[in-house]
Order: C-alpha cells, then structure tokens, then sequence
C-alpha cells in the first residue's frame, strides 16, 4: 500500500495526473536496496512500470527512490 500510494504522489506531483489503479507486488521485503515494479495506467490509457527502488526503512517508514516509464 505505502509503495502504490507513493508511485501516485510522485506521478500526481510531476504529471499532474492521478493514476487510480497502481498495483504492487505483496510481501515485498523492507530492505534497503530491494527493488520491485508496479504497474499503473498513465494519462492516454498506455500501460506504466514504476520501478521501485527501496532506499530507507525505519520501522514502518519505507522511502522508495522511482522511476516511471512506459511498459513496452
């Protein structure tokens, strides 16, 4: 939850937009450096890959460094 609702603050605050279907791997382990993709539909309906890149944990704070694309 705490991953998805990130991808959507990042991408709301660069793009404006607010994607409504971000969806992330469960049982993800809080380790920094772990990395993971999420999913979301961007702006035109085109599929996007967040990649999560986790670089902070403290307690039930995790800080994730992303970078989105376009799936291909």
């Amino acid at each position: 939850e705490g991953a998805a609702q990130s991808v959507v603050d990042l991408v709301k605050k660069q793009t404006g937009f607010e994607p409504k279907d971000v969806k992330c791997p469960e049982g993800v382990e809080a380790k920094v450096g772990g990395t993971f993709e999420c999913k979301f539909t961007g702006p035109e309906g085109k599929e996007y890959t967040a990649d999560m890149r986790i670089t902070k944990v403290d307690g039930d704070d995790v800080e994730f460094y992303i970078e989105t694309k376009p799936s291909s």
